[in-house]
C-alpha cells in the first residue's frame, strides 16, 4: 500500500501504529532463516528507502537491520564466518547512515558507474539485437559511441523501442518472413529520438 498526504495528515503516525503490531521483526526472522539454510543470500533493494531518512521510523529500521547483521557476524565456526552473503543496493552510498558501514556490515562498497563507450559495446553486443550478421558489429559499435550517458537500462529501452518499430514496420509492408526481421538503421535513429539517456538528469549545465 501507498500511504500519501500532505504535512502533519497522520503518515507517520500510521506508520508507528504498523511497526508497534510487532510485524516489524520480519527483519529478524529473515536473517535467522537464512543462518538455518546456509548457504543463503538477503537481498535489501533500495535501501536508502528504508534508513536515510532523518525520522523515528528510519533509524529503527536501521538499528534493526545493523543488530541482525552483527549477530550474523558473530556465529563463527572456528573462524569462518556464516555462508550467508547480504547484498544490498543503493542510489548514493553517502545516504546510507555510517553505522550500517562499520566493521561486520556493509564494509564492501562496489560502485556501479555509468558505462564508458566500450563498456556500452560490449552491453549492446551481450543483448544480440536482430541486426544483419554483416553490418551487426559495425552498428553496434557505431551506436555505443552515440549512446553517451546511456545506461545499461537505456541501451535495453532503446534496442526496445527500435525493435517495435522495426516490428510495425514489418507488419505494415508485410515484409516480416519467417525468419522475423533485422533492425534497420532508419529504427535505431528513430528510437535514438524516443529514449533518452537517464544519466543526463543527473547534470547540471
Amino acid at each position: 500500500m501507498l500511504l500519501h498526504g500532505g504535512h502533519g495528515t497522520g503518515k507517520t503516525y500510521l506508520l508507528n501504529k504498523i511497526l508497534s503490531t510487532g510485524w516489524s521483526k520480519n527483519v529478524l526472522r529473515l536473517v535467522r532463516d537464512a543462518k538455518l539454510s546456509q548457504p543463503s543470500i538477503i537481498v535489501i533493494d533500495d535501501l536508502e528507502s528504508l534508513v536515510s531518512k532523518e525520522d523515528a521510523l528510519s533509524s529503527s529500521m536501521a538499528k534493526a537491520i545493523g543488530e541482525e547483521l552483527d549477530v550474523l557476524a558473530q556465529c563463527l565456526s572456528g573462524r569462518s564466518l556464516p555462508r550467508v552473503l547480504v547484498v544490498a543496493t543503493a542510489l548514493n552510498s553517502s545516504s546510507i547512515p555510517m553505522s550500517l558501514k562499520k566493521r561486520g556490515r556493509f564494509r564492501t562498497e562496489i560502485s556501479l558507474p555509468i558505462p564508458d563507450v566500450a563498456a556500452r559495446k560490449a552491453i549492446l553486443k551481450s543483448l544480440e539485437p536482430p541486426i544483419h550478421p554483416d553490418t551487426r558489429d559495425e552498428t553496434l559499435n557505431k551506436l555505443g559511441d552515440r549512446t553517451h550517458a546511456y545506461t545499461a537500462e537505456d541501451l535495453v529501452a532503446l534496442l526496445d523501442a527500435a525493435c517495435e518499430l522495426a516490428e510495425e514496420k514489418a507488419e505494415d509492408s508485410d515484409a516480416e518472413n519467417e525468419q522475423g526481421y533485422y533492425l534497420a538503421q532508419e529504427d535505431i535513429e528513430q528510437a535514438l529520438l524516443l529514449v533518452r539517456p537517464t544519466a543526463m538528469h543527473d547534470i547540471t549545465l
